[in-house]
């Protein structure tokens, strides 16, 4: 449930960690931590990701998350991105 495929991405190897902001209707803010460099241009494949967060309603309630994208030149889809525990969001 927490491991969410990222086929858009082309192969390449390395993993980074990032921090996605998520909204009732989409994802708001994507932001780069630390890892591969190669991986920085994935914001912009993690911001088309549907994470598959619920909410209550479609009210102006933001969820903070961290999760790391790990990719392989040797798995299908090449990148994947797991979703950390929320209590590893502030660190």
């Amino acid at each position: 449930l927490r491991t969410i495929s990222i086929p858009e991405l082309p192969k390449q190897e390395g993993s980074a960690e990032f921090f996605v902001l998520l909204s009732f209707h989409k994802v708001e803010d994507v932001q780069f931590i630390s890892g591969s460099d190669g991986l920085k241009s994935a914001t912009a494949a993690l911001m088309k990701t549907d994470f598959g967060a619920s909410f209550p309603d479609d009210g102006p309630e933001r969820i903070p998350r961290r999760g790391i994208l790990s990719c392989s030149t040797y798995t299908k889809p090449s990148c994947s991105f797991v979703l950390l525990l929320p209590s590893t969001t502030t660190k």
